[in-house]
């Protein structure tokens, strides 16, 4: 809430909703550590594969979703296409992004998994980059589909990784925990790229919302990658 209406609230209501969020989200971990029927057991979280893991496809989830989300906007109040036709354009990320699936099930079992997740990034953030400066819509689409393919073969590879790393009673736990991860990481991001994308010129803030996401995802995989 804090993220999305910071332009509309006054800097220390904005702030004071963020700082009490951090702290019920505290007091959750506080709680879970005590529990006796823990919704989740904080265990899952000593594990440093699991955690880089998960952080690497919250990454590749992050920019996705943004990339959605402000690709829709520029085609329709920049490029000036109707909803129905930016669907259809933005349809490139998604088709691609679900051959992402079975393509990464085959790979995940002959390479390390974070290592896969990285390289999807990056090939996500290539595309992502095309799309950002815009450019002819033949370009544009052809770097939709290709930040859609990365980016959701990461996502892909993190849910499988997740849960094969965990014993096999443990797969269902591991998964709710890293979607909730993510699902939660995704919608404060989304709000905080609409923040973004109100300042100032339209076009100019999508574009450096989308080359922000596309560097900040390669530099962001890169670093988690290296964790031992």
């Amino acid at each position: 809430v804090a993220a999305d209406r910071m332009n509309a609230w006054r800097p220390v209501v904005a702030t004071a909703v963020a700082v009490g969020g951090l702290v019920l989200l505290a007091a959750f971990v506080l709680r879970e550590r005590v529990a006796e029927s823990p919704l989740i057991r904080l265990d899952l979280f000593h594990d440093t594969t699991f955690v880089v893991v998960t952080l690497m496809g919250l990454v590749a989830n992050i920019a996705f979703v943004v990339t959605i989300f402000a690709t829709t906007i520029h085609l329709q109040q920049v490029r000036g296409y109707s909803p129905f036709v930016a669907g259809l354009a933005v349809l490139a990320a998604s088709i691609s992004g679900g051959v992402a699936g079975p393509f990464a099930g085959r790979l995940s079992q002959r390479v390390a998994v974070h290592r896969l997740i990285a390289a999807a990034t990056l090939v996500g953030a290539a595309g992502l980059v095309v799309v950002a400066f815009g450019g002819e819509i033949g370009p544009y689409l052809l770097g939709l589909a290709v930040a859609g393919f990365g980016y959701r073969t990461g996502l892909t590879l993190t849910n499988l990784g997740t849960q094969a790393m965990v014993p096999a009673e443990r797969a269902g736990e591991a998964s709710g925990t890293t979607l909730s991860i993510l699902s939660a990481g995704s919608g404060v991001a989304i709000a905080a790229a609409g923040t973004l994308i109100e300042q100032g010129d339209l076009a100019t803030g999508i574009m450096r919302v989308l080359l922000g996401v596309a560097v900040s995802s390669a530099v962001a995989t890169m670093l988690l990658v290296r964790i031992p």
